[in-house]
């Protein structure tokens, strides 16, 4: 059916008598009814077995369900890459569906795996073969379920046959995406030690019990971790939502002059008004006497004569 002739209510209505998603751009409502389609609005048959049907020709024979048990760190692993996932579908899909779909197959079974699609994963095993089998969630609606099943060879690592209850996952090689997520299952698990199953409530750690952490950091800082330098508080200092710790006017920032400057000369300016001495006086540089008189050339009388005439002391001068 042409839904693209279609405006976004009508196909928002659509949606909604098959119990789907309303959300989205016209393209994905489009697509989602196309989906719904193919796959028979997603009602399950119990009594459609046809992918699984005696009538297909399998390879080898599917183990019976007794034999499967769940995956664990402990379970047996064939010697399976991205090199075997990739020579099964690009065979697949170059002799019946084309290169087109190959890359979408692959980033919607990845992309499904990390959202947390697949449900249970068990394993059996022969002398030739493994086998695995999963419980993949429909990506477009959670309230149905697929039963996918691979078959991979115990030596090479190479995949045999595969099965999947979903339209796309008709044996004896399925080339559906939930095939690809049981693939991407087992490649994960190879690499990081971790099977990528969604977690059951009663599985997950209680942590209502558990305190909250503080999103600050309120720890004290020492005093000589502390940053001065002068471009930071430059830019503090340019905006005022921000707070800025440099006491300087705004003219000596943008100046650029130096802190020790600055402190000699404000220190220097209250002795020389209040005629006391501070502790910071001990660690300044003594004025030389003899260039007094040369840096004080704007005074109406000479240096000495005008310090006679203020009652100051040459001590007093640093």
């Amino acid at each position: 059916m042409d839904y693209g002739q279609r405006k976004v209510a009508e196909l928002k209505i659509e949606l909604k008598k098959r119990g789907a998603k309303v959300t989205g751009t016209k393209e994905k409502l489009i697509e989602r009814l196309n989906d719904y389609d193919r796959n028979n609005s997603f009602k399950s048959n119990k009594n459609d077995n046809s992918n699984l049907s005696s009538e297909i020709n399998y390879v080898i024979e599917w183990p019976e369900e007794k034999l499967y048990k769940s995956v664990d760190s402990t379970t047996v692993l064939p010697n399976f890459d991205i090199i075997n996932i990739n020579t099964y579908f690009l065979e697949l899909y170059k002799d019946s569906i084309g290169m087109s779909d190959y890359s979408a197959v692959h980033r919607r079974g990845y992309n499904m795996l990390q959202n947390n699609y697949l449900l249970a994963l068990v394993t059996a095993n022969t002398s030739t073969h493994i086998f695995f089998k999963g419980q993949v969630h429909s990506e477009n609606t959670k309230a149905l379920t697929y039963f996918a099943s691979i078959a991979i060879c115990n030596g090479s690592g190479s995949i045999i046959q595969s099965v999947c209850e979903c339209v796309a996952g008709k044996g004896p090689k399925a080339i559906c995406k939930h095939v690809s997520v049981l693939c991407y299952a087992i490649l994960k698990f190879r690499e990081q030690n971790k099977w990528f199953i969604k977690m059951t409530p009663t599985q997950k750690k209680q942590v209502w019990h558990v305190p909250k952490k503080n999103k600050l950091d309120v720890s004290p800082k020492k005093a000589e971790n502390l940053s001065y330098e002068i471009a930071e508080y430059n830019v503090c200092k340019k905006y005022k939502r921000s707070t800025c710790y440099d006491p300087r006017p705004q003219s000596s920032i943008s100046q650029g002059k130096e802190w020790a400057a600055t402190v000699r000369n404000k220190v220097i300016n209250y002795c020389s008004l209040s005629q006391k001495r501070i502790g910071l006086c001990g660690i300044l540089d003594s004025a030389n006497m003899q260039d007094v008189i040369h840096d004080h050339d704007y005074l109406p009388f000479p240096l000495h004569h005008q310090l006679i005439l203020n009652k100051i002391s040459v001590s007093h001068l640093f």
